[in-house]
Parts: structure tokens; sequence; C-alpha cells
């Protein structure tokens, strides 16, 4: 019977996560009996362990920064506020009455909309930064649901897309985290000073830096007494600052009663977290508070929660060595943000590790966070163990820190990140640590790479493409036909096309089922520089010398009409509009190296936007995912233009000299819209749009849309241009201009080519410096990637093509072939065949050897990858062969 009762309470709590509508949809359908996963059987009274009237202490922040005596007063009565209660109240704090009103009626209005306009931001993931949830998911019997509902906002090192915000509360949320990080720098100095350090001691530390906003709704309960608005439980951070309505109902534990925090008008509440409990080593006092249901009545709190900054979080923090001596020894052992997260959030359920959880949730964690001594040694002396955290690529861990096996390798690692992401159909997943990709059991790597057991082992997981390419291996075809050199080469996006550019003043189309030539496009003038494909693969556009644009219709090789002038000279680059934005496709943008970028509309055949405002050549141009365009010059900025009156809405500087290439890390998705590496067709724009934007938002993330530029300053910038103007990191390490960049198409990797004979390796979302691939003896060109992210194609003055892999790092296929200059290359989506064009006048076609694999698609699934492997192991011994990673050796 016990299981069935088991069975039931996860049933309902399914049921109830499945209508996205929270505990608000619960007393909007009527509901007079709570559902059971809510009833807490150790709080059945709100007056447990009694309720006192005592007074919280109320500091008032006047004169704080005009008079030091008063500033002294305020420091001491912080002190002691948070040395015996680990609350108070402030007032007269800086941040504007209007803020905390506007805030609260955001948190009121989001919580109150109808439920269709709130559903696509429910969710238990904890890695999205924007969420409206009630449990995350990790509720597990005997603990209880909390009666209310959060949205919550995430922002890291104090940076959070506005886009993600829901609209009906982004001014209001924006404004008031401005308002809170504000304040921060303020209890900052003052929380220092009250340690007895140096105003400037916290900051230092960056344990501040990043900020979790929930935006709290507690409807009426209709059984008030069997349930809580909030259990009972400490704050897993170094501070909380809560604004609260009028309706009341937060307490308190102090001296084993509860006490209650009564609403004061213009009040902002601060907590101690736990965090800071550590650091200051027991002086500052965390204590557990909840908030009670009611019977009559909504209410409505929003809690600024402050944690350190991503770069710190996996640092080791401790009592703070200043506030340490033999009369007041170490209480606490150095523990990482995360480690801590993760001894909180055990001590919640002992199921945690099967949970995904951030461990920063106003969701309730429950107990103190003492990490004891003794426990910890125990701990520490697991035999074969390793301390370990997964993170995604950006850094968010899924779930606590925890201890693996040593004889634990990618296969394991594989399972468990499956079965934490509740992935319902088994995904391939690489993992790295410290930029390495992990192949070999984390023994062997501790072993090989003399790593300490004493700190966490952070790895990286990294989802893979459910399909693999082979690489090519030998050239299927020399096609001759253009007469001058070849100066650019495309796939359509659905890789079932072949279009080529030339010095001929010819665009040539290619019928890659017999590998000839298939249509010869006349009309340009002078030397065709670049071709670009729309991405529902429509139309194709050229632009030449002469600076004119040419449309043309890939089923007959005809003109789509006269040629688009404009420009007064040679055409640099050319972009379409993204299909998820606009289907059919209709627009596109050029660039010139007259200094301006056109927006044409294929249709009517006009220019119906000019961009100005560089004041030297247009080197590249992109259109971005949102809609944005980007334009890099010679006049050393990239500047950002929207698309509706071609305003100019922020310029990019740091390069020292040209921009020649940038880069999106959503590039590949927007060049192939809703065609994969499946080649589906489909009957309609409009069922092709929504592929598209599928596919975009899965490739975009939660995070901004990513930028990488490179230039003649032999250096790279990598962007998050919707977030800052500046830069997030410069990547230097070329030692000649840097010629290409390009993102792989999961976005997860960087790759430059330079005229210093190099190929280097960046993390995506980083920027950081992976690795150099040498090889190449002359100036590298151009590179692509396959559609799978594992394999990289460079083209070189020194005539050859050479493949790259990723997982390795080392040189795949070496292909000589071309008798000159190799100036074009590119992957088809589809992955089964290479094109390069060069100097030497010809287009060579390259495709996997057709030996051994003959009669076999170039796309393995993970299934088959898996056979292959087996069979491959059999026959060449292949050092940390890795399951989802490896390629066919041939």
């Amino acid at each position: 019977m016990g299981n069935d009762g088991d069975s039931d309470w996860e049933k309902e709590m399914e049921e109830f996560e499945m209508t996205k509508a929270g505990v608000k949809g619960l007393v909007d359908s009527g509901v007079v009996k709570i559902p059971r996963f809510f009833i807490n059987p150790s709080e059945k009274s709100s007056n447990n362990g009694g309720v006192v009237r005592l007074q919280i202490p109320v500091i008032d922040f006047q004169g704080l920064e005009s008079n030091v005596t008063r500033r002294m007063e305020i420091i001491n009565e912080i002190r002691k506020a948070s040395e015996t209660w680990g609350f108070f109240q402030m007032v007269n704090h800086g941040v504007p009455i209007s803020a905390m009103d506007d805030i609260l009626q955001g948190t009121r209005r989001f919580h109150e909309q109808p439920k269709e306009l709130k559903m696509d931001y429910y969710s238990t993931d904890q890695r999205r930064q924007v969420k409206f949830y009630t449990t995350l998911g990790f509720i597990r019997k005997p603990h209880a649901a909390s009666w209310r509902d959060a949205l919550s906002c995430t922002f890291t090192d104090d940076i959070l897309d506005p886009a993600a915000i829901p609209p009906v509360c982004r001014n209001e949320i924006t404004t008031y985290a401005k308002c809170m990080i504000e304040l921060r720098e303020t209890l900052s100095e003052i929380l220092s000073e009250a340690l007895g350090l140096s105003r400037d001691f916290l900051g230092q530390m960056q344990c501040m830096k990043s900020e979790y906003l929930s935006c709290l709704y507690y409807p009426a309960c209709p059984e008030p007494d069997k349930t809580l608005g909030t259990e009972k439980h400490t704050d897993p951070t170094i501070l909380t600052l809560l604004v609260q309505d009028g309706t009341g109902g937060l307490q308190i534990r102090h001296d084993n009663y509860w006490v209650d925090v009564p609403p004061i008008q213009g009040a902002l509440i601060a907590n101690i977290g736990s965090f800071m409990q550590l650091i200051s080593n027991d002086k500052f006092k965390s204590v557990e508070h909840r908030v009670l249901a009611r019977s009559v009545g909504t209410r409505v709190s929003t809690a600024c929660f402050f944690f350190p900054s991503a770069d710190q979080i996996q640092k080791p923090y401790g009592p703070i060595k200043e506030l340490l001596s033999k009369e007041n020894p170490p209480v606490y052992r150095e523990v990482s943000y995360l480690e801590f997260i993760g001894s909180h959030q055990k001590k919640l359920s002992e199921e945690t590790q099967s949970t995904v959880s951030k461990g920063i949730s106003k969701v309730s964690l429950k107990s103190t966070m003492e990490v004891e001594a003794a426990g910890v040694e125990e701990e520490r002396e697991m035999n074969n163990s390793v301390m370990c955290q997964l993170t995604d690529p950006e850094g968010t861990p899924l779930g606590p820190s925890m201890y693996l096996p040593q004889s634990a390798g990618p296969k394991e690692l594989q399972q468990m990140v499956n079965k934490l992401l509740n992935n319902e159909e088994k995904l391939p997943y690489a993992f790295f640590i410290s930029n390495h990709e992990l192949v070999v059991q984390l023994g062997l790597y501790l072993q090989n790479n003399k790593v300490s057991v004493e700190k966490v082992l952070t790895i990286v997981y990294q989802a893979q493409a459910v399909f693999r390419i082979r690489p090519v291996t030998r050239c299927s075809s020399t096609i001759t036909g253009h007469t001058e050199a070849v100066l650019s080469v495309a796939f359509s996006p659905d890789g079932r096309q072949l279009a080529s550019g030339s010095g001929d003043t010819t665009v040539r189309l290619w019928d890659l089922s017999t590998q000839t030539p298939l249509f010869t496009c006349k009309g340009h003038k002078n030397w065709v520089l670049c071709i670009a494909w729309s991405p529902d693969g429509k139309h194709l556009v050229s632009g030449s010398k002469a600076g004119e644009l040419q449309c043309w219709d890939p089923q007959t090789g005809k003109p789509s009409g006269n040629p688009l002038i404009g420009h007064k000279k040679w055409i640099t680059g050319i972009s379409w509009e993204p299909v998820h934005l606009n289907a059919p496709c209709r627009r596109f943008v050029s660039a010139s190296k007259d200094g301006d970028a056109r927006i044409w509309d294929a249709s009517l055949r006009k220019c119906v936007m000019c961009l100005t405002g560089h004041t030297l050549a247009i080197t590249c141009v992109k259109w971005g995912g949102d809609g944005v365009i980007y334009t890099g010059s010679q006049d050393c900025t990239i500047k950002m233009w929207e698309t509706s009156q071609g305003k100019l809405i922020r310029e990019l500087k740091g390069h020292g000299h040209w921009v020649n290439s940038l880069a999106l890390s959503t590039e590949y998705v927007l060049r192939t819209g809703a065609y994969d590496h499946t080649c589906k067709q489909y009957s309609s724009p409009e069922e092709m749009k929504k592929v598209a934007l599928e596919r975009y938002k899965k490739t975009k993330g939660n995070g901004p849309e990513r930028l990488v530029s490179g230039s003649d300053d032999f250096t790279m910038f990598l962007w998050e241009p919707s977030v800052s103007k500046h830069p997030k990191t410069r990547m230097t390490g070329h030692q000649q201009l840097v010629n290409h960049v390009y993102f792989s198409p999961d976005g997860q990797w960087i790759a430059s080519a330079s005229f210093d004979k190099s190929v280097k390796l960046w993390n995506g979302i980083t920027g950081k410096f992976v690795a150099a691939f040498r090889g190449h003896v002359g100036p590298v060109y151009q590179i692509s990637w396959s559609a799978d992210s594992r394999l990289l194609l460079s083209g070189s003055k020194d005539s050859t093509l050479k493949i790259w892999d990723i997982r390795t790092q080392k040189l795949k296929q070496d292909l000589p072939g071309h008798a000159d200059e190799v100036f074009a290359v590119d992957w088809s989506p589809d992955g089964e065949k290479v094109a390069s064009g060069g100097r030497d006048r010809v287009l060579k076609i390259l495709s996997e050897f057709q030996g051994k694999f003959r009669g076999k698609s170039c796309l393995v699934t993970c299934d088959e990858e898996e056979e292959e492997e087996e069979e491959e192991e059999e026959e060449e011994e292949f050092i940390g062969f890795s399951t989802f990673s490896a390629y066919a050796v041939v």
C-alpha cells in the first residue's frame, strides 16, 4: 500500500507539472482540497514551534554617505543584527519606492495573466535563465511542495538578455535589477566594514557578483493549515534582499520561536545567506525562515539572491583568514560554491544526485549549511572516487557536485547526463576537462595529467550531433569549365546543388549527381567575387567586382530580372535575411568597397534601404537571427543595424586594423534554414519557417547570439552584441592577419584561418584558446565545418586541402590535388561532399572513399557508429577511442 501511495503522489505531481499552470491554475480551477504533494506533515500548524511578537531590527540608512558618525552607527547596527538575528529591515536605502512598487505590480501582472501567455516560460530545466515554475522538479516524498509560483531570472555577472524576460514585466525587472546591483555595492562595503575588514574586501572577492531574481506569487489556499507558502529553509547565498507587499506571512526563526516580519512601507528586508555564514566563520548568522499559506488574499514578493560571479563559483572559499585566530579557529573547510550548493541539496533529499539543480532557487533548501569536518573527511576517503561537477558549455551546473568512481568513462558519463536531463531518447555527448576531450576513464585521466583530487573536477558535457560525418578522403571529380580562377563556391541549403563564381565573370551551377556542369549563368561584367543562396534554396545571388548584383533562378540558371545597380565599387559580402524571420525569402544585404551596405528586395528587384556610416570599405556583412545586421569595415569598427528603418543600433570598437571577417554562433542554421542532414523537403513556406525557428532557438539556447571578428591586427574579439558594446574577450595568438573566422554548426567552437599558415581552434562560449592546427606551408584562406561539428576543412595558398579532427586535435586527412592556390572551400550540409576552387580554374569535388564503405552514406546514426567502432577496434588500435565522437578509420 505504501508503494501505491508513493505512486499516486508522484502521479499527481506529474499531472500538475503537465498543466504548466502552477498553483494559480489550481486556484482558478476551483480546487477545494490541495493535492497530496503540497501537504506538509511536519508543519501542520502555523504556530509550530510557537510564535512570539518580537520586532526584527529596522535600520535607517539616512545619512550613510553624508555623516561619518551616522555611517559608523549604521555599520554597528548591521553588525549586531547580522550576528544575532540574521535578518533586518532597511529604510531610506536609496531604492526608489516607485521601483519597488513597480516590481510587485509586474510580478502580479505576470502571474495573473492568462495561462496560455505563461506556459512558454514554464520549465523545470534549471539551466534556463528565465523560467516560470512551482517545484523545479526536485521535490521528493516526504518533502512537500510550497504553495506558490515563481518567475526567476538569473543575471550571471549582472547580465541577462532583456529579450528573454516576459514583455509584461520586462521593464520592471530590468529596472529593479539595476537598483539591486547599485544597492549591492553599498551593502558589500557596509558588510565588509561590519566584519572588521576593509571597505572593498567582499567586492574584491566577487562573491556577490551575480543575481537570481525570484518574483513570487502566493495565491489563497483552501487548506492553509496543511501546507506552507514556502517551507522553512535557509538561503545558500551571500545575501538576499526582499521586497514584499502589505499582506504579510513571512516568519523567521529566532531563539526557537517563529517571529513575524511585518510589512513596512518602503522597506527592504535583508537576509544573511548561509554562504556568508561560512566565509564569516559563524560571525554572521543565517537563520531559517518560511512563509505561511493564507485562506484569503494573495501575497506578492520579489527576492534578489546574490552569489559569486561565473568565474568564481568553482574557486575554493573558506572562512576569511583575516577573521581567524587561535581563539577563533576555522569552523569550516574550504569549499567551492558549486560543492557548497551540492551539500545543501544533498541534505534536502538522498535522491538529489538524480536531479538537476542550480541550488540557488527560492524553493526550499532545508537545513543549515554546516559542512562538518568529520563527514567531509569521511567522504574524501571514499576509495577510487573523485568529486566531479558536471556543467554545460556555459558553466551552468547540472545538479550538485558528486563523487564518481575513477572507473567511470565517457560511456558512463553519457548515461548519467541523459538521466539527469530526463532525455526520453538517448543522445550523444562529449565530455571535456580543461578544453580537452575525456576519452579514457577518470582514473587514467587523473594519473596522466597529475590532477589533484582535493579540488572539484569540472567536467563540461557538450551535446553532439545524432549523426556523424565521415571525412572525405579522395577527389571524385575535377570539373573544368571556368576560364579564370574560381573565387567562391557554395552548396545550396539542402545540399542538392552547388554554385561557383569565377574571375571569368560567370556563375556556374553543377549537377552533383553526374558531377558535370548544369548551367552557365552569364550577365556580370567583371569578376564574380561572392555568391549566396537564400536559406529556402529558391534564390542565388552573386556580386561582382563591377559593383552589380544578380539574382538567379537555380532551377533554370537564368537571371531573375536585370542586375541590381547601386554600389559604386565591388561587392565584398552578401547575406540573406533568415527564413525564420521571413518566409519565403525576399530580402538580402550586400556590402561593398564603397563603404555602404544595401538591403535589397529580390521580389521587387530594388534597393529598399541603404546603411551608411562607415568611413572606409565594408569587408563583411552578416544578417543575424534576431533581425540585426552586422557590418565589419576597414575603419576598424563593427556596426549593428536594425532592419525596419536602417538605424544604427550600436558600434563595436576594439580592433586596431581592418576587420576582415565576421561569424555568428547561429550562422550555420541561419544559412541552412529548415534543412538539416536529412535533407527533408517542405511543402509550404510556413512549415519551413516554423522548422527553421525551432532549429534557430535550439542552437541559440538561452544565451545571446555571439559574434566573433577577425582582423588585420592579428587578433580576434568575441562579442555578445545584444548585451554589451564591449567585447567578451580578446583572442590572441595568430602571428599574421586573420583572414576567416567561422563558428561550428553547434556554436561550441570557433575556427580561425590566418596568413601565419595555421588554423586555430577556440572555445565558442568563452573564447579561450584550445588548439593550433599546423601543416599548411602557405597562408590559409578559408575554412568550413562538417555538419556534425566534428571535422574542420581548410584551404590554403599551398594548393592543398586539409581535414582536422576536433576530438584528437590532429590532422585527419591531407588532400592535395589542386595545381595552385585554393581560394574557396565548402562542405555540403548533407555531409557527403566537399567542393573547392582556386587559381587553377578547376572545381574539385571530394567525397568519402568508396572501397570499404561502398554503398553506405557519409551520414552515420549513433547505433551504426557504435557497430562500426567495434569492427574497427579489431582492425586498428586507436587509443582514446570515444563513443559518439570517433570517425571511421580508413
